[in-house]
């Protein structure tokens, strides 16, 4: 597979996991078969966070490779949850590791200007309200605020990483 094709893919990928994780802002966790969505989810989270890193939003950079670091090794803790080998109780920490390595990520996008900067402030932001969302039951529309920032955030970056591989090659 030419790295074009990848990095298209993925940015298909990442726009999916934008789209499915705002949506699943507003789904009950005690909804049925919600674990089959997450999987969903988690999966092209993936594949999105690989494409970016393929695409060099962040390649060769410390922070940035720490930062993709955490988020892979995180989405497979969060993987392995949603497919049951490990218990709901991991989410907590699984999604903590995903928010600090998002962070160091979205720092290092900041600093190679590749993507437009409302991206990863948004995605800096939604780091900082979704954890005050889902440990304050009475602030839980933070948790919802946050989901839909980060999803809209992560779609729009898959766009820019299609629209960019796509004028590579013309």
């Amino acid at each position: 597979m030419s790295k074009s094709t990848f990095i298209r893919l993925c940015a298909l990928s990442a726009i999916l996991a934008g789209a499915l994780r705002a949506i699943a802002s507003f789904i009950p966790d005690t909804t049925s078969k919600v674990y089959v969505l997450y999987f969903a989810i988690d999966l092209t989270l993936l594949l999105g966070i690989t494409g970016f890193y393929r695409w060099s939003l962040t390649a060769g950079k410390f922070v940035g490779a720490l930062g993709f670091s955490f988020m892979f090794g995180a989405l497979l803790v969060l993987i392995a949850r949603d497919v049951g080998v490990l218990p709901a109780g991991v989410y907590a920490v699984g999604a903590a590791v995903f928010s600090l390595g998002l962070d160091l990520f979205a720092i290092q996008a900041l600093r190679t200007r590749k993507i437009s900067r409302w991206i990863p402030l948004c995605w800096i932001l939604s780091t900082i309200i979704g954890p005050v969302g889902f440990f304050v039951p009475k602030l839980h529309f933070l948790f919802v605020l946050s989901g839909v920032v980060f999803g809209i955030a992560f779609a729009c970056a898959g766009v820019a990483m299609a629209w960019s591989s796509r004028l590579e090659i013309n």
